[in-house]
């Protein structure tokens, strides 16, 4: 039976493919974009403005599951004072609006799936694998910035089914983390950064659509990992990269002193990382198509089937 899907952040990464898989499926898709767009008869751009809280109320009528990805990336600028406050405000302030727009109406979808990330466990603590059930004491900025969006998400609780999904390292061809991450290994370049054992938990494109369309679909409540099986090391990350590309791999590595100077706070994006757990998704009856990084990246890289 087709839904209406509402999608906040349709035009990034993950809201692109998202969209696309569930027009492919025979659903109708809601778009809210800062910019003027043109629709088709089954997807529907909506504009939305969250310095001035409003919003076209007609984006939000019969929506069956409101999917929230929109918000200003983290990775893409230094974070200063300013830019710290944007990241945090302009997923908070997503919600705040849809939530508004929902109640003036008094219809709330049924479901509410909310995008969060796996720097909710925070980045010190490389020997545990992380459940769903742990309750984060990290303080640095990108646990700060998960902590946040979660608990506003839940302010559709009394009235909507809430999934929040913990999104690891998204694996996609073009975009996202992974061309900054191959791009040193395709210049003869592929180093340890510091000491290279900080882990990295993935999941490729084509699984998170996959998944995120399973919460949709089976209704599923509560959190949930968006990681592959196989939790790799900075390292061992680089290496296979460096295997798949058929370049060579230098053991030496980059200091942690330079990383620091040029990336400054936002280098604990590249020197922490989070140990995931991806059983309870598993347990719900999803399964990976990508479970291991040289698959992935054999798909991604060299074959190039990279869409959803």
């Amino acid at each position: 039976m087709a839904k209406t899907i509402l999608i906040s952040g349709a035009t990034g990464l993950v809201g692109q493919r998202l969209a696309a898989h569930f027009l492919s499926k025979g659903h109708i898709v809601h778009a809210l974009s800062r910019k003027k767009r043109p629709s088709t008869p089954h997807m529907r751009f909506f504009t939305w403005d969250l310095k001035t809280s409003q919003a076209d109320p007609e984006a939000f009528k019969n929506i069956s599951c409101f999917i929230h990805l929109a918000g200003a990336s983290i990775g893409d600028k230094r974070w200063t004072k300013k830019r710290k406050k944007q990241i945090i405000q302009s997923r908070i302030k997503g919600l705040q609006l849809a939530f508004a727009m929902f109640q003036k109406q008094n219809a709330f979808p049924k479901q509410v799936i909310g995008a969060s990330a796996i720097g909710y466990y925070g980045n010190n603590d490389f020997t545990t694998k992380f459940k769903e059930s742990y309750v984060s004491k990290a303080t640095d900025f990108s646990s700060e910035v998960c902590q946040n969006w979660e608990a506003e998400t839940h302010i559709f609780t009394p009235h909507s089914l809430v999934s929040l999904i913990r999104i690891g390292v998204v694996l996609d061809r073009n975009k996202g983390a992974l061309p900054k991450l191959v791009m040193p290994v395709k210049y003869y370049l592929a180093q340890p950064l510091g000491n290279g054992q900080q882990p990295i938990s993935w999941i490729h494109i084509k699984d998170l659509i996959r998944l995120i369309d399973h919460v949709c679909t089976r209704q599923l409540e509560g959190c949930y990992n968006a990681v592959s099986d196989q939790v790799l090391s900075q390292k061992e990350f680089t290496q296979t990269t460096a295997r798949v590309l058929s370049r060579p791999f230098w053991p030496i590595p980059v200091p942690k002193s330079i990383l620091k100077l040029i990336l400054g706070e936002q280098s604990e994006l590249v020197l922490k990382g989070q140990r995931v757990c991806n059983e309870k998704i598993k347990e719900s009856g999803f399964s990976f198509q990508y479970s291991t990084l040289h698959d992935a990246l054999q798909n991604i890289l060299i074959t190039g089937s990279n869409n959803s």
